[in-house]
């Protein structure tokens, strides 16, 4: 872990806890937000903004095929391992029938829309922005990696939403 000033004191911890205290109350202010009435913010946004929102029927992807499941953890493969301890190098080494296996436990979670706890944790990671700043914990990118199964799923269901991000494009782009 890379050490970070301690605010006020001049000097640097690498106690893992010590630092995430000071992560946290660093970043409280961020995540917190600038108001206590989000619903209020919403409508203000949507009352100047509605009009340049793109609207369409309702697209519906299509099931889930073991298929692309293979192709996503075939791809990049030398990708952040999660939380889940799996990575795409390790999955790349599954058995057909063993895709068509993870493919119906995804459809599951799909249809129940709820995922298992331990895929739903991610993993921080700190990026120093100024190297000249490195003791002031805003001086951080902080980047979360989610679990490759999870990471797998999402890239999937991305390139089957294809069609309705280009039906959202504006022609210049």
């Amino acid at each position: 872990l890379r050490s970070l000033q301690r605010p006020g004191q001049g000097t640097y911890t690498t106690d893992e806890a010590e630092i995430d205290d000071i992560a946290r109350n660093a970043w409280a202010s961020v995540y917190q937000g600038n108001t206590e009435d989000i619903q209020k913010v919403v409508e203000q946004f949507m009352s100047k903004y509605d009009k340049y929102i793109f609207k369409a029927e309702t697209f519906n992807v299509k099931e889930l095929e073991w298929r692309d499941i293979k192709k996503a953890c075939l791809s990049n493969i030398d990708s952040a391992g999660g939380l889940d301890i799996w990575t795409k190098k390790e999955l790349a080494w599954v058995s057909d029938s063993g895709f068509e296996w993870l493919t119906k436990w995804l459809v599951t979670i799909e249809t129940t829309r709820k995922w298992p706890s331990s895929q739903t944790k991610a993993r921080a990671v700190f990026l120093c922005k100024y190297v000249e700043d490195a003791g002031n914990p805003m001086a951080y990118r902080i980047h979360k990696i989610t679990s490759t199964l999870y990471r797998v799923w999402a890239s999937v269901r991305m390139r089957d939403l294809d069609e309705w991000v280009l039906g959202s494009a504006d022609k210049s782009m």
